[in-house]
């Protein structure tokens, strides 16, 4: 395991995207720091720590796409999990909320909150659904769609590189919390300068993301991944 998810030198992701990987956190915490490294296809990815307290984070991973958006899964402390989109393109207000809905291959759809956590970032909190973890392992394609645009992105490897991740944060999770200390416990344990807003001077330029009649959808509730264990393959 710390040969697997131990720290690493070198730096494997510049410019907007580190930034995207280290700011999958809510807004207002303190900003986290790289502490290990993988790569699995075209997914760079790494485990974070809280640079003020050391404690771990989370776990995330991330891929570019040509469109310029980059795709980025995390799971955190607590085991839940969500994904980020990231476009240099974008000029968001840190704190705005964006009714989303996604959906993997031709299965049923989800509907969520895009909450933007930077200038070019929003993260979208996912429930803790059994069925929607293997499709996103097991599918072919992801698609995002917000008011004006849908977006697409091939899950290519995602099978391996969930799989990894959630070993990567249960590791660090299991390190912070010293479960190694108590044998007798199991808790292992497009293109628009903001595509989110629904404000009529921002249509013109393109915005995906801002549905009026969508404005009472949320975030689904789930529990933790902590049911995932079995669906990791060994």
């Amino acid at each position: 395991m710390i040969g697997r998810f131990g720290k690493v030198g070198g730096m494997f992701a510049a410019g907007i995207v580190a930034i995207g990987l280290v700011s999958l956190v809510a807004s207002g915490t303190a900003q986290a720091e790289r502490i290990s490294h993988f790569k699995i296809g075209n997914w760079d990815g790494g485990a974070y720590t809280h640079s003020k307290t050391g404690a771990f984070s989370h776990c995330a991973a991330s891929a570019n796409y040509r469109s310029g958006t980059t795709l980025i899964f995390s799971i955190h402390e607590d085991l839940n999990w969500a994904f980020g989109l990231v476009n240099s393109k974008w000029k968001l207000k840190v704190g705005a909320e964006y009714p989303v809905r996604y959906w993997i291959d031709h299965s049923r759809d989800y509907m969520g909150t895009a909450e933007v956590v930077a200038e070019s970032q929003v993260k979208v909190p996912l429930p803790g659904d059994d069925r929607l973890f293997a499709r996103v392992r097991r599918g072919r394609m992801m698609t995002v769609q917000a008011a004006n645009t849908t977006m697409n992105f091939s899950l290519t490897s995602t099978n391996r590189m969930l799989s990894w991740l959630f070993e990567c944060a249960r590791y660090w999770r299991n390190r912070d919390l010293g479960t190694e200390m108590n044998p007798f416990s199991n808790d292992n344990g497009g293109g628009s300068n903001n595509p989110f807003s629904d404000e009529e001077e921002n249509k013109d330029t393109g915005n995906p993301f801002a549905r009026p009649e969508e404005t009472s959808a949320g975030s689904m509730p789930g529990s933790p991944l902590l049911r995932e264990f079995n669906l990791i393959e060994r």
